[in-house]
C-alpha cells in the first residue's frame, strides 16, 4: 500500500532560476534581464507574513533597483498593494515599498490575488490623476476562479468574472500593453514612452472603449 503522494519535481528542477535573490528565497525573489528590460520578482507572501523576510527583500530590491542600468523595469507579485476588494488592504505593503517603486521610476507593477482585472496609476488617496514618478499598477486573472470588483477607487480601468492575458511589446524607448480576454478580444491598452531610466514614462492611454 502507498504511503504517501509524490508531489512531483520541485520547482528548481522544472525551471532554471537565476539564484540571484536573497539567501533562504532564490526561487520566489529573483531578478531576469532582456535585452533593455529587467524584470523583478518579490514574494508578496512571505513580506505580509513575516517582517524579517520583507526587510530582506526590502534591501535586496534597493540593491537591485539602484544597480539597474536597464531602460525598462517590471516588478511582478501576488499580494496587490492597490487591491480590487475593499476588504483587502496591504497598507504596511504599500507603505514600506511604494516609495522604492517611486524614486527608480518602475514602470509597470503586475499583480495577482484578487481575481480581477484593474488597471490604475499611483493613486495613493484615491483621487483622479497620475504622480509623475510612479508606475502603472495592474491586477489580472488567468485561471477559472473570478470575483467581483466592489469599488476601489484607484481604478482606472476593471472587469469582473473574466479571464484575460497579456501581452507587452518592448521597441527600443516604446512600450505597449495589451490585455485580451481568452475569446481573443482586445479589452485594454496603454502605451509607455521613456529616454532615461532616471525620468518617469510618459503614458498613453489606448483601451478601445476610450477610443469610441
Amino acid at each position: 500500500m502507498t504511503k504517501g503522494i509524490d508531489s512531483g519535481p520541485s520547482l528548481g528542477l522544472q525551471y532554471t532560476l537565476p539564484g540571484n535573490g536573497p539567501a533562504g528565497l532564490e526561487e520566489s525573489v529573483y531578478y531576469i534581464d532582456y535585452q533593455n528590460l529587467r524584470v523583478i520578482s518579490l514574494d508578496s507572501q512571505m513580506i505580509i507574513l513575516d517582517e524579517a523576510s520583507a526587510k530582506v527583500q526590502y534591501e535586496w530590491l534597493e540593491k537591485v533597483l539602484k544597480e539597474n542600468t536597464k531602460l525598462w523595469t517590471v516588478i511582478t507579485f501576488h499580494h496587490p498593494i492597490f487591491s480590487t476588494a475593499k476588504s483587502r488592504d496591504n497598507k504596511e505593503f504599500r507603505e514600506r515599498f511604494k516609495p522604492l517603486f517611486d524614486k527608480y521610476h518602475i514602470d509597470l507593477v503586475l499583480q495577482g490575488h484578487d481575481h480581477t482585472y484593474s488597471r490604475g496609476q499611483n493613486l495613493p488617496r484615491g483621487l483622479s490623476g497620475r504622480e509623475a514618478s510612479g508606475p502603472v499598477y495592474l491586477v489580472s486573472v488567468a485561471g477559472p476562479k473570478m470575483y467581483k470588483v466592489d469599488g476601489a477607487k484607484w481604478m482606472n480601468v476593471s472587469l469582473e468574472n473574466t479571464q484575460l492575458f497579456q501581452v507587452i511589446h518592448i521597441d527600443g524607448k516604446n512600450l505597449k500593453f495589451e490585455a485580451y480576454k481568452t475569446s481573443g478580444d482586445l479589452f485594454d491598452a496603454f502605451s509607455l514612452k521613456k529616454s532615461s531610466r532616471e525620468t518617469a514614462a510618459e503614458f498613453t492611454d489606448m483601451n478601445p472603449a476610450a477610443k469610441q
